[in-house]
């Protein structure tokens, strides 16, 4: 039991703190397993998060491929709060986003790619917009904010093993090449996840909790 909560990131102060929470009594004392860890998630999230960088992580990838964008280094944060920058990668146009934001791409809207791109779906095709996000924050038919890793070589094939057992894999950004065996991050509008294998073509992580 201890060694699986281990092995997919739990912190043992996380663990004391619950205990603590629970208190000494002379009476039995239960808990649901969905009380127990919805507790012990939040206070696990109070450790990792602040030593935890932020990666793109796209699930089920569709290819997205934005007609006249220009080439463009992109630069984003490994922390909003404490880590700024640190995240660099080129873009050209073609991407990876996630199936269920693919679906969610209305024709004639200014969709945004974070800190990158604004483009607009027309028909079966998109078409490049603007890079300022201004241009997308004051649009009047704006559509949506998508995460993505950029389409080449560099992308980073990964499996992620979830709670019940199951495999779903998909491409990270270039940046989680270095990451170490153990190392725990946040897969950005997912969850965080530790970093249990290391190969030279594929990363697996074993996911841990929103």
């Amino acid at each position: 039991f201890l060694q699986a909560f281990k092995r997919r990131g739990y912190q043992p102060e996380a663990l004391l703190k619950f205990a603590e929470m629970m208190g000494l009594s002379e009476a039995d004392k239960t808990v649901t397993k969905e009380e127990f860890f919805k507790i012990l998630n939040h206070l696990n999230k109070e450790i990792i998060d602040p030593k935890s960088d932020r990666h793109f992580i796209i699930r089920h990838p569709v290819a997205l491929d934005i007609e006249k964008a220009p080439k463009i280094s992109v630069t984003l944060n490994l922390h909003p709060d404490l880590r700024k920058g640190g995240r660099h990668f080129a873009t050209d146009g073609h991407f990876y986003i996630e199936e269920n934001d693919h679906a969610r791409l209305e024709e004639g809207k200014v969709h945004r790619l974070m800190d990158c791109y604004n483009f607009v779906r027309q028909g079966n095709r998109c078409m490049f917009h603007s890079s300022d996000y201004g241009s997308y924050r004051n649009a009047e038919n704006k559509g949506i904010i998508l995460h993505y890793v950029p389409r080449s070589e560099e992308s980073i094939s990964c499996d992620i093993l979830l709670e019940d057992g199951s495999i779903v894999s998909g491409y990270g950004e270039p940046g989680l090449e270095k990451l170490k065996k153990g190392d725990i991050i946040q897969a950005e509008r997912f969850a965080f996840l530790k970093l249990d294998s290391k190969l030279k073509n594929k990363l697996t992580f074993y996911y841990l909790h929103a």
